[in-house]
């Protein structure tokens, strides 16, 4: 470097010394230390500065030249500096030896970094530069009052937060007793030990083990229990809490995203956090994010649809962006968490199929058990008969119901619809503001359908080839009483349900046993459809009604009228009764009280 340049950089640093002393109105012996430290301010690329140049860019100079150990680059508002963080004195020393001085071709602007002695707020914990802290920062002082809590939005329904549960003192004692269990009950995760008293948690199942040996202390110790017995009556619990996991987070640790599962545990899942303050988020199935500020020494309650339909989770980081403004530093974190575990004998029954182990397991069951093979009366008298008379069926199936079409035409525009059954496609071309895709077991329909120019596939109703959780509304119009047997009629449901979003309506028409004009007299039966040996003369096929056509289906074949005109075919049906309930919970499944 020649004279003129080192010149131009003395007369810089000196400026940018001035500055910073100018803002904070502190001297420069106040503000700055020559002592190594973790945090460095960076001068002329502040806040102002960001409306030109993205903090990512201010933080590539370091990932560029000095990646190991740094943190981040944080902005203040209205402050005309950054804060550089690394984890540690020896690394910010490495990157100021690589960086100081320099002149950054990225941002155009001189560097100059320089060690904080004095740290604005949020970052003005006497901690976060202490050198012998080994980057642990907590990240609210030991005050009797902790921060209340907040959110970005309003909290999912069943979560609670009541602050300063416990008192510092308290706080101290418990810290001290998790500090003195032994090393050998601690087991390292990715980013956090655990320790467990009562059942163990498997992190593998992500289920309690039940079998011999699997308590791990039949009674918690005296401080375990003191502390349980507080929670439960003042954390709206319920039944005695018999299992706890304490989780130890160093600064920056987190957790993934989950939720508990449904099986393993009954009632709310209560957790106590110490020591410091973190974000949780909350992230619904439909896309919705919340993230939660939760204190140190709160109680956070998780019931109800925050427990068993959101995931939470912690990110990993060291820095958290408050929903208040402002920034939260994370120090170490100890969290209890107090659960109950479900008896064996006492399956979970929520309404939150895709999100509950019992459910899914359920489904996958019976897809490999029940609905194994396709029964030879329906491959018979369902699939192969709609194959013949697909044409001709077609042709009476020119109206769209009333009801149905009532239905679809006043969903709002952008809804995602699958017709499940879906036949030559009649309702497929209703409503052109939203999205529809079509499935049917008869090729011969589908192929109607592509003719039409609908989006619509031949697929089995029992093993949808669609995603789970995918559609707004499912529709299922006189299709499930073509099965045979009762479990493969719950199975269809479920299916149905599967891929139906959490929130989503379903609709399902099926024909009734006892109708205003005639009752069919069994629940099972074979009901004739008389396809035309020979074009008709006269009323063709597509003027009749679909009420012409059904009441044709059921007359007699042995008619002399009919003799020798029609090639008569018979559809299996299983026609239910008003009241009949299929067992599948969050579904509503109306009866038709015509034949059509």
């Amino acid at each position: 470097m020649d004279a003129y340049m080192l010149r131009q950089r003395r007369f810089k640093e000196d400026k940018a010394i001035q500055s910073l002393s100018a803002i904070e109105k502190k001297p420069s012996s106040e503000l700055l230390c020559d002592e190594e430290r973790r945090w460095m301010y960076l001068p002329n690329c502040g806040a102002s500065f960001a409306a030109v140049m993205p903090n990512s860019v201010v933080e590539e100079i370091f990932l560029r030249s000095a990646p190991a150990g740094f943190v981040g680059a944080h902005r203040i508002k209205s402050k005309p500096y950054a804060l550089i963080e690394y984890e540690d004195a020896a690394s910010a020393a490495a990157a100021r030896r690589e960086l100081h001085g320099t002149h950054s071709d990225l941002i155009k602007k001189w560097i100059f970094l320089f060690f904080a002695k004095w740290l604005p707020a949020p970052f003005d914990v006497a901690a976060a530069f202490d050198s012998t802290s080994s980057g642990r920062i907590p990240s609210t002082p030991d005050t009797d009052v902790a921060p209340e809590p907040c959110a970005t939005g309003p909290l999912p329904k069943g979560l609670f937060i009541v602050p300063n549960f416990i008192s510092v003192d308290e706080e101290k004692q418990i810290l001290q007793e998790v500090d003195n269990i032994d090393q050998q009950e601690w087991t390292n995760l990715n980013r956090r030990s655990v320790a467990h008293f009562g059942y163990e948690f498997s992190y593998k199942t992500r289920n309690v083990v039940r079998d011999r040996g699997a308590v791990v202390s039949a009674e918690f110790p005296d401080w375990v229990a003191r502390v349980s017995k507080r929670v439960e009556e003042n954390g709206n619990v319920g039944p005695r809490i018999d299992q706890l996991t304490i989780n130890n987070y160093r600064p920056g640790d987190g957790i993934p995203h989950h939720i508990d599962t449904h099986s393993a545990f009954e009632g709310p899942i209560v957790s106590l956090s110490l020591l410091s303050n973190t974000i949780m988020e909350f992230r619904h199935p439909e896309g919705e994010r919340v993230d939660v500020f939760v204190p140190r020494r709160s109680l956070l309650i998780m019931s109800s649809d925050a427990r068993l339909l959101w995931s939470h989770g912690i990110t990993p980081r060291k820095t958290d962006q408050l929903p208040t403004g402002g920034l939260n530093v994370r120090g170490r974190r100890v969290s209890l968490t107090f659960r109950k575990v479900r008896p064996a004998d006492s399956p979970c029954d929520c309404v939150f199929w895709a999100q509950c182990d019992r459910r899914k397991e359920e489904v996958s069951s019976a897809s490999e058990n029940r609905v194994v093979a396709t029964p030879i009366v329906e491959k018979l008298f369902v699939h192969d008969m709609y194959n013949a008379i697909g044409n001709h069926f077609s042709s009476t199936r020119h109206s769209p119901w009333p009801a149905v079409a009532q239905f679809i035409n006043a969903l709002p525009a952008g809804t995602l619809l699958a017709d499940i059954g879906c036949g030559n496609g009649r309702y497929l071309g209703l409503n052109s503001s939203i999205f529809k895709l079509g499935s049917d077991r008869s090729e011969a329909l589908t192929k109607i359908c592509a003719e039409k120019s609908f989006e619509a596939m031949t697929a089995d109703a029992l093993k949808l080839p669609l995603r789970s959780n995918a559609f707004d509304v499912v529709m299922c119009i006189a299709v499930i009483h073509h099965l045979s047997t009762l479990e493969r009629r719950v199975e269809c449901v479920r299916e149905l349900i599967r891929v139906l979003r959490e929130g989503g309506v379903a609709l399902i028409y099926v024909w009734a046993l006892d109708q205003p004009d005639r009752t069919f007299g069994q629940p099972d039966l074979f009901v004739p459809w008389h396809l035309p040996k020979e074009p008709k003369i006269g009323k063709k096929d597509s003027d009749l009604s679909a009420e012409d056509v059904e009441h044709q289906a059921v007359a007699d074949p042995s008619s002399g009228s009919d003799e020798g005109k029609y090639r008569v075919l018979r559809r299996f049906y299983h026609v239910f009764r008003v009241r009949y309930i299929l067992s599948a919970p969050t579904l509503e499944v109306k009866t038709k009280q015509q034949a059509n």
